[in-house]
C-alpha cells in the first residue's frame, strides 16, 4: 500500500516506530521500510497463517490487537496504521 507509505512525512534517514494493526503479510511495512530504512516496525496480527514475511525486520505480536498484552510506552510509536476497520473492534480508541 504505497498511498500509506506517502502519508509518512520524516526525512529518509530519520529514526522512527510504526505500528500496524493486522499487519498480514507485511507488503505495507516493507514498502515503508524500502523507503525509511532506519524506522522500527511493529504488528499486530491475530491470523497466524497469514504472516508470509516473517525474515523481515518486524516484531510481531500475534493476537488480537483489543485483548493482546501489548508492552510499549504510551506514545511510544510515531505512526499507527490501522488496516481493519475500527468498527470491527468494540474498544477502538483503547487501541490506539
Amino acid at each position: 500500500r504505497r498511498d500509506i507509505t506517502r502519508l509518512i512525512n520524516e526525512p529518509k534517514s530519520k529514526e522512527f516506530n510504526v505500528l500496524q494493526i493486522e499487519c498480514g503479510g507485511c507488503g505495507t511495512l516493507m514498502d515503508i521500510k524500502n523507503e525509511y530504512p532506519n524506522c522500527n516496525l511493529f504488528g499486530i496480527e491475530k491470523h497466524e497463517n497469514t504472516l508470509v514475511n516473517q525474515l523481515l525486520d518486524v516484531e510481531i505480536s500475534l493476537g488480537d490487537a483489543e485483548s493482546s498484552e501489548l508492552n510499549y510506552k504510551t506514545c511510544f510509536f510515531d505512526y499507527i496504521i490501522i488496516s481493519d476497520l475500527m468498527e470491527n473492534y468494540e474498544k477502538a480508541i483503547d487501541i490506539i
